[in-house]
């Protein structure tokens, strides 16, 4: 008996020995990326004053320590990353499930009966049966037939996460946005509020001219239109500030934070754009990096789908025993040993192989298609964003001059007619006028800065120069 199961056990280790390395023939395939040819700077060749920058979190370039805040805020509660921490982590799952499903597995089958009457059994007549048995089983993958599956299931993983990192820098970018509107609509409203106070009491000083028989109606309802317009204006600003402190509340995840609602834009930080940024900026944005993980995926299931007629070679292993009697379970005679083996190699299968490569090869050459999309993309949305920051930054510089004369204007008119030499209709109109030419600086700085971080967003989050890579 001990030779015998000996014998057995060398058998199985002669088996197992026959198959060393045949895991190792799978093999990683390099997929084929396509070379897109990007120039070397883009179309617009930044500030040359403007030193590169090493921070690591982009929003820390407005120096606002209120943004600063909500993004911590924005990071714990927002339910967009949420979800996309579930996908990275489902995925990953996955890649697990897949790896497991070639390792070998081993069962335990074990089974206690008792029965009265004719058994034709190890129990004789009637009596208990006690059973164990040990079931081993191994699927081997001798020439790679699944390994592109495998290698596919690992780049999803990959994608999952860069599309993680996409879906963060995507709610940082509308999070700022959200912030800087608020922030400067709120200030313009407040000028625009003070607009149609001042238009309210012009208005009340023509009905009194018209009774005085000063001025035509015409004049009076020109007032009286001028501050109906204001008013509106003022409702919009004031509308808009509201709905993007809600957006913003959205973002977080939470009411509209109505605490971290600003009530004066401050002053105005611009970041300058460093000169000389090279295109190769764009290699590390997100969603790039998943439309290269995606198109991996689709080689390598293509590859799997090419490999379908590689045999699959099953080892399966089993042995028990039985007894009437617990306690001599595991040393009765009555027990039992057997191994298998199943090469499966498939020979005609009605085109189905065909069609599946087929279909494989069509998801390939949709994953080039809209990975060459995406990276065409992002150069033109680069090139976009530095130009409308040029012309943003220029838009501010006038508002900010204009607003500043305006001010200047105001203080003469306010000293003339401390002399008597104007009227308060003519004081009126001077404040007016400031307060315009401020809410025009407002609106300019606001979009000043949201033009700030649709740049970085395009950049991938940052135009830090050393994290620039020439992997396309």
């Amino acid at each position: 008996m001990a030779r015998f199961r000996t014998g057995r056990w060398l058998a199985l280790a002669g088996l197992l020995a026959f198959l060393p390395c045949s895991g190792a023939r799978a093999r990683e395939a390099a997929s084929a990326i396509p070379d897109i040819a990007l120039p070397d700077r883009f179309e617009i060749p930044g500030d040359p004053a403007a030193a590169p920058d090493a921070r690591t979190d982009w929003w820390t370039l407005f120096g606002d320590p209120g943004l600063d805040v909500l993004m911590g805020r924005l990071h714990a509660g927002n339910t967009g990353i949420r979800q996309a921490e579930a996908r990275l982590s489902a995925a990953r799952a996955f890649v697990k499930a897949g790896t497991a499903s070639q390792a070998p597995a081993l069962g335990l089958d074990v089974s206690a009966t008792h029965a009265e009457g004719p058994l034709v059994n190890a129990a004789g007549d009637s009596g208990n049966l006690f059973t164990a048995r040990v079931n081993a089983g191994w699927e081997l993958d001798l020439l790679g037939r699944f390994a592109g599956d495998r290698a596919a299931e690992r780049l999803d993983a990959k994608a999952a996460n860069a599309l993680l990192q996409d879906m963060t820098l995507l709610m940082e970018a509308e999070a700022a946005r959200s912030w800087f509107a608020a922030r400067h609509l709120a200030t313009a409203a407040a000028d625009a509020r003070r607009v149609a106070g001042l238009l309210e009491d012009a208005a009340a000083i023509a009905e009194r001219r018209l009774v005085l028989g000063m001025i035509t109606p015409v004049r009076l309802d020109a007032a009286r239109q001028r501050l109906a317009v204001a008013r509106t204006r003022a409702n919009a600003l004031s509308l808009g500030s509201a709905q993007a402190l809600r957006h913003l509340g959205f973002l977080l995840g939470e009411p509209a934070p109505a605490h971290l609602a600003p009530t004066s834009g401050g002053p105005v930080q611009i970041p300058a754009v460093p000169a000389g940024l090279p295109a190769d900026l764009l290699s590390r944005r997100p969603d790039i990096a998943w439309a290269r993980d995606r198109l991996m995926a689709a080689d390598e299931r293509l590859r799997s789908a090419k490999n379908g007629w590689m045999p699959v070679l099953g080892l399966t292993a089993s042995g028990g025993g039985a007894s009437t009697s617990l306690g001599q379970l595991f040393s009765a005679a009555a027990g039992s040993f057997g191994l298998g083996a199943l090469l499966s190699i498939p020979i005609f299968d009605g085109g189905r192989s065909k069609a599946r490569i087929a279909g494989r090869r069509s998801e390939r050459d949709l994953a080039e298609a809209q990975y060459r999309e995406r990276v065409l993309a992002a150069l033109r949305d680069a090139n976009n964003g530095l130009q409308v920051l040029e012309v943003r930054r220029q838009a501010l510089a006038d508002a900010s001059e204009g607003a500043a004369n305006g001010e200047k204007i105001l203080g003469s008119v306010r000293a003339r007619a401390a002399n008597g030499t104007v009227s308060r209709i003519d004081v009126i109109d001077a404040e007016v006028e400031a307060a315009d030419r401020r809410i025009a600086r407002s609106e300019a700085a606001g979009a000043s800065l949201v033009a700030v971080v649709d740049l970085l967003q395009a950049l991938g989050g940052s135009w830090k120069m050393a994290a620039a890579t020439s992997d396309r």
